[in-house]
């Protein structure tokens, strides 16, 4: 079963042994979906690393998954939606 993270992250459980050619886990769930990583999403955003991305995942801005491994593999289309916040505090108007 997937649970959902606080932030909206989704974690997948630790699946059965199935070892596929190079050592990778065999992930039978939904990937109907297009991820890429965060280092590949940071460079999507204009981000110098993927730091700023994991905590975007981590408050649910930005949609993914957690792999068996630990890595994220964030969602193409979340990517391409993600509207960054004004930076600072607003103007008063004189």
């Amino acid at each position: 079963m997937v649970e959902r993270q606080p932030g909206g992250a989704v974690e997948i459980p630790r699946l059965d042994n199935r070892i596929l050619n190079g050592g990778a886990m065999l992930y039978t769930g939904d990937m109907s979906k297009d991820y890429i990583t965060a280092a590949e999403a940071a460079k999507i955003l204009g981000y110098r690393g993927p730091q700023r991305i994991y905590e975007l995942l981590r408050v649910g801005r930005l949609d993914g998954i957690k792999t068996p491994s630990g890595a994220w593999a964030v969602e193409r289309e979340s990517v391409l939606k993600f509207k960054p916040k004004p930076h600072g505090r607003p103007r008063k108007n004189t």
